[in-house]
């Protein structure tokens, strides 16, 4: 009788008695792996940082940005202004607006 509880076992059938435990994992089984190894855990962290803060301080700096500009002529005269004096203020504007971007690459915009 006992040969034959061996032969169940060792084929891979329960007893009649047998327990089967199949909970899966629980946390405190997850913990316990984790404390197992945590000096590999601790030095792929490491790794990865000091790879990061590397990347991070060899990485060129680069700035950029965009800029829309709208200028009008308005004279602040009575409001009689005649066409030739418009034209002159917007003339004198349109040669002003041409210099806007020398004048944004100067060292004391930049």
């Amino acid at each position: 009788m006992a040969e034959n509880i061996v032969e169940q076992q060792a084929s891979g059938q329960a007893g009649v008695g047998a327990k089967q435990e199949n909970d899966g994992m629980t946390l405190s089984a997850l913990l316990d792996i984790m404390r197992k190894h945590i000096i590999t855990i601790i030095i792929t962290f490491c790794v990865v940082l000091g790879v990061v803060i590397a990347m991070t301080v060899m990485s060129p700096v680069k700035y950029s940005t965009t800029t829309q500009l709208f200028a009008t002529y308005n004279d602040s005269s009575d409001g009689t202004a005649n066409s030739s004096e418009q034209n002159s203020g917007s003339s004198y504007i349109m040669s002003q607006i041409k210099s806007y971007p020398v004048l944004t690459t100067t060292q004391s915009v930049l």
